[in-house]
């Protein structure tokens, strides 16, 4: 799994705990990235996770996911869409969230989503998730 701006890490570690055997997260907020380190150690889930400084360009090359999660504002999201996109197996799962509902057809009119299809939007107040499968 893949935890794009892992924050706190929260995401990471859920993943670990739910049985993800490996979880690549990353960020570039330097505070978030320490968080994000001791709250992996501090939860025991150090030999399932690996957090990085850093944006997409610290996803290890030729790495493919089963599940990307990026929880991060819109504007981050389109410019690291493609990235993400091309990490992602295909049949993958692909999770947005930090989205406004107005943002919701910006990202859906997004080239690098082409081959992938809605698979569910979920809203609460004016906050809305995405979830895409890949199908190529």
């Amino acid at each position: 799994m893949l935890d794009a701006g892992t924050g706190t890490g929260v995401l990471a570690i859920g993943a670990a705990k739910l049985g993800a055997e490996e979880v690549f997260a990353f960020d570039t907020d330097e505070w978030s990235f320490r968080n994000a380190t001791e709250n992996v150690l501090i939860n025991h889930v150090d030999q399932q996770v690996e957090i990085a400084e850093g944006s997409s360009e610290t996803i290890p090359a030729d790495t493919l996911f089963y599940v990307v999660l990026a929880n991060i504002n819109r504007n981050v999201i389109i410019e690291m869409l493609p990235v993400l996109a091309d990490h992602l197996r295909n049949g993958g799962n692909l999770v947005l969230s930090g989205l406004l509902i107005s943002d919701k057809e910006t990202i859906l009119e997004q080239p690098a989503l082409a081959d992938f299809r809605l698979v569910e939007s979920l809203r609460e107040n004016n906050w809305i998730a995405l979830h895409f499968n890949k199908n190529r």
